[in-house]
């Protein structure tokens, strides 16, 4: 999971994919050899990711990043529901929001990565989630390629950890 490959770059930053679903895989890759200090969820949604990072990781700052502001809401209110501190809220488009943010960061994310063009989802998935949760252009890759681009040319990114398809 993006959780799991979180605390391993922690313990151990290295370039690396792992498959987690059929078709998908969690693809690691290191911008920098420096131990982060906050950990960023693009496209947190509801925060389950989020959440989670700041719950398994009580010393590590959490930022949590949605373009929509709906979104947003829900997560805090989730995020309050149990108590968690070390989180904080962000609006804005893809790393964005970051840009004067001077301490070190890995960004773990759950971009949209399916195709306009797929087929049909698990039954239910597309009466729940939004669409701009799901689908991304150019055949699933648009979210993603946007977060490594940005990622790229901030100087505080230590890496991703991103959950696509194979």
């Amino acid at each position: 999971s993006l959780i799991d490959e979180a605390k391993v770059f922690l313990q151990n930053p290295h370039d690396h994919e792992v498959p987690i679903d059929p078709g998908i895989e969690c693809v690691t890759r290191i911008l920098q050899e420096t131990i982060p200090t906050v950990m960023v969820d693009v496209g947190t949604g509801t925060g389950c990711i989020a959440i989670t990072l700041a719950l398994e990781l009580p010393d590590m700052k959490v930022l949590a990043i949605d373009l929509s502001k709906e979104a947003l809401s829900l997560a805090k209110e989730n995020a309050e529901r149990l108590q968690v501190t070390n989180i904080q809220f962000l609006h804005g488009d893809c790393i964005e929001p970051l840009k004067n943010l001077q301490e070190y960061f890995l960004i773990v994310s759950n971009p949209p990565y399916l195709s306009v063009h797929s087929g049909e989802l698990q039954a239910g998935v597309r009466e729940f989630e939004p669409s701009m949760a799901l689908f991304a252009e150019r055949e699933g890759k648009e979210a993603s390629d946007r977060i490594v681009e940005q990622a790229k040319k901030h100087p505080f990114c230590v890496g991703w950890i991103l959950e696509c398809p194979e």
